[in-house]
């Protein structure tokens, strides 16, 4: 049996090392477009070394380091797009270790460029108090907002189906904003026609107060 794992164990290196072989040249090639200033080749640098594999070993202080650059060199929509992708990477354990204070950090870097699924995001650590004190006086305008960007969307993504829930859900309970049934059923019904059935339930609820 050892034997046989053995044997695995050599497979895999034989089979890894060609493939590590081919994207070498692929890795020096962002690695000296990132030593230029690139955020593109920065950024993709980072994501190398956040989840290994590419001809790179693991390295969540380069990745970090990295992608730090991409977010101040690049160019808002880069910042904005960067920034936000560390800070759920944070939340989610996306390849790094969950850490609600650098997800704050990040979100909020990128929520203050305008990124919707960035305000989205960091109303909820506010909403539901991730790594930080519940503040529904902060969590309902980003969501708001989050919302107004979902609705100039021509097909927005899920995302703005949970915002728009959130969002009525605040009205409901008057957290952040004067409580309003009204305007809760409004943002109710518009998640449900994005497809989230459970809304319908509380809609009918509130057929008495509005």
């Amino acid at each position: 049996m050892r034997i046989m794992i053995i044997i695995m164990i050599l497979m895999m290196i034989i089979i890894q090392r060609p493939v590590a072989e081919a994207f070498e040249p692929h890795v020096a090639d962002q690695e000296k477009a990132a030593q230029q200033g690139d955020a593109d080749a920065q950024y993709h640098l980072g994501a190398m070394y956040k989840y290994g594999g590419y001809a790179v070993e693991q390295d969540s202080e380069k990745a970090d380091e990295w992608h730090a650059k991409a977010a101040t060199a690049g160019h808002v929509h880069d910042f904005s797009r960067v920034a936000y992708l560390e800070g759920v990477g944070f939340i989610y354990e996306n390849g790094a270790e969950q850490d609600y204070e650098k997800a704050l950090h990040w979100l909020e870097k990128s929520a203050k460029q305008g990124h919707a699924k960035a305000q989205y995001h960091l109303a909820g650590m506010y909403h539901e108090g991730l790594g930080v004190k519940p503040s529904y006086d902060k969590a309902f305008p980003l969501y708001e907002e989050a919302v107004k960007q979902g609705e100039a969307e021509e097909h927005p993504e899920e995302w703005w189906e949970w915002a728009l829930q959130n969002l009525g859900l605040m009205y409901h309970e008057g957290h952040g904003v004067p409580q309003s049934y009204e305007k809760a059923a409004e943002y109710w019904k518009k998640s449900a026609k994005q497809g989230l059935p459970i809304n319908m339930s509380w809609i009918c609820g509130l057929r008495g107060s509005i």
